[in-house]
């Protein structure tokens, strides 16, 4: 009995698919080998008779869960997070979507495989729209997989339409015409025949050509770069929650700084953007039973007040008062304001206020740790804990500092070893 495994195919256009099949039938009748023809695997791609790819994104997506389920057993911040999806998830959806556009339930079925990784549960805590955005727009920059699939279609399209000394671009002429005259390219040659109702996969280009004004944008290249960078300029900034002396764009620039660390970036982010899973945000949503603070506080527990009117996070703060050797905060009567969550508001453009931001992000981090410990485990923090943790945080940012450059360090620390750091 001979196997499938002695030919090998290479390409995936209709012509190879045919001249293919042509082959395993010939192998078949000389070698009597049997085989499935209800589907052919090409380069990893599941092929089916009726032309379509269910078969090829059920085993992709099911690919996909593998990878994520693995990454999900570890401790990411959304940063993190959105990596993995970049630089390994994005990469598989990719290799087939060149092929098979996906159609309405594989596309829901990806976005909110990409979405629970993101936020860790099926609970969505803020639109979709708001997370594509880019960091300096209120966002996350998680990849927006379809649209990408669709521009690197629309690139490909176009590449093969204007090299005509491909035999592959009578096809594009073919299917392609009506929908990239109305782009600006090609003009109908009506000695040559040409369709009017292409295959769904021109069908999702034409519709993601208009649905992001292409047609209207007049691009001078129509690369994958320039057609996502098209998409890119159109993002909005995201509005504060609450009202703001600090313009939202200076906000998401704070929040972003790079002298914060990824979770505390995170957890400034969500407090801006009001998502927080505090007791008001759980209790809106019947996850909750109550809306009181953990600590006994007896009022409700908002982002402002665990960060700032709670009891724990008054005496965290009192630490900061200009009487200790940490001075270079803000005063205690200027913390207790919008400071705290929206940063600067000339943004971090000095060592001090890059450090007073910085020092801000480690009792943020503390505060919100001991909300958990205290909602999860049933545990008051006491404030010699809360001490040594603060210290701990702090001298994990001086030893970045010291190793980057020791003399700025000890003007902006004001100690001359990073051991020195103590509350």
């Amino acid at each position: 009995m001979a196997y499938m495994d002695d030919i090998t195919i290479v390409g995936t256009d209709s012509r190879s698919i045919t001249t293919a099949t042509k082959a395993v039938d010939d192998y078949c009748a000389a070698t009597g080998a049997l085989i499935n023809r209800e589907t052919i695997k090409l380069l990893g791609i599941t092929f089916q008779r009726d032309g379509g790819g269910s078969t090829s994104w059920a085993e992709t997506i099911c690919h996909v869960q593998w990878k994520i389920c693995e990454w999900s057993a570890r401790s990411l911040t959304m940063t993190g997070k959105t990596l993995i999806l970049k630089a390994i998830v994005l990469p598989i959806l990719l290799y087939l979507g060149r092929v098979f556009p996906p159609d309405k339930a594989t596309s829901k079925n990806i976005e909110r495989l990409m979405f629970t990784f993101v936020w860790g549960s099926q609970m969505e805590r803020l639109q979709r729209g708001t997370l594509y955005k880019m960091a300096e727009n209120g966002g996350k920059g998680v990849p927006d997989i379809l649209n990408i699939i669709r521009a690197q279609q629309l690139s490909n399209l176009v590449k093969t339409f204007n090299k005509p000394d491909r035999k592959a671009s009578f096809f594009e002429r073919h299917y392609a015409t009506p929908i990239l005259r109305t782009l600006g390219m090609g003009t109908i040659d009506h000695t040559v025949p040409y369709s009017w109702d292409p295959p769904k996969v021109y069908k999702s280009i034409r519709d993601f050509a208009f649905g992001s004004g292409l047609s209207t944008a007049g691009l001078a290249s129509w690369k994958y770069k320039d057609i996502m960078g098209h998409i890119r300029s159109k993002d909005t900034v995201a509005p504060l929650r609450a009202s703001s002396t600090v313009a939202p764009q200076q906000v998401w620039l704070n929040v972003n700084h790079h002298c914060l660390t990824n979770k505390q970036k995170d957890i400034s982010w969500m407090a801006v953007h009001g998502c927080l899973p505090t007791g008001e945000f759980m209790y809106r949503r019947h996850i909750a039973l109550t809306v009181s603070c953990p600590h006994g506080c007896k009022t409700v527990e908002n982002t402002y007040h665990v960060l700032a009117e709670c009891s724990v996070a008054r005496r965290v703060w009192a630490l900061f008062v200009p009487s200790v050797s940490h001075n270079r905060l803000l005063t205690l009567p200027r913390l207790m304001t919008e400071n705290i969550l929206n940063g600067p508001p000339g943004g971090c453009t000095t060592t001090e206020l890059r450090q007073q931001w910085r020092i801000i992000g480690v009792v943020k981090q503390v505060l919100w740790e001991t909300r958990n410990i205290k909602v999860f485990n049933r545990t008051t923090v006491d404030p010699t804990t809360l001490r040594r943790r603060i210290t701990i945080l702090l001298r994990d940012h001086a030893i970045t500092d010291f190793h980057k450059d020791p003399v700025t360090a000890r003007a902006a620390w004001g100690v001359t070893r990073w051991k020195d750091i103590n509350l």
